[in-house]
């Protein structure tokens, strides 16, 4: 993926967030300003997360289970971290990377 294609498109990926020791169900999105979680609980979206690209320190790869490769660990400039679990992490990845080429 080029850094043209990622100028204006968005991804959107199925994901679970842990947060609070909770497993949490819903969709990550990625754009070129923002990343952003949300769920849908009956008919009401509710955004969980949401953090400018610009504001993500580090990004690396972790195995759910000891072996199964689809959790990301995103460390935010503030000290804050997400996990992820996520079945497209090589495509999150590449999307990121060429929006932020030093991660």
């Amino acid at each position: 993926m080029t850094d043209s294609s990622t100028s204006t498109a968005s991804l959107t990926v199925a994901a679970r967030l842990w947060r609070n020791g909770v497993m949490v169900f819903g969709a990550l999105t990625l754009n070129p300003k923002a990343m952003s979680f949300s769920t849908a609980s009956g008919n009401v979206a509710e955004e969980l997360a949401k953090v400018p690209v610009a504001s993500i320190a580090e990004v690396s790869k972790y195995n759910t289970y000891l072996f199964i490769p689809n959790g990301i660990l995103i460390l935010l400039k503030n000290g804050e971290t997400l996990q992820l679990i996520i079945s497209e992490r090589t495509r999150l990845l590449r999307y990121l990377r060429a929006l932020r080429p030093e991660l």
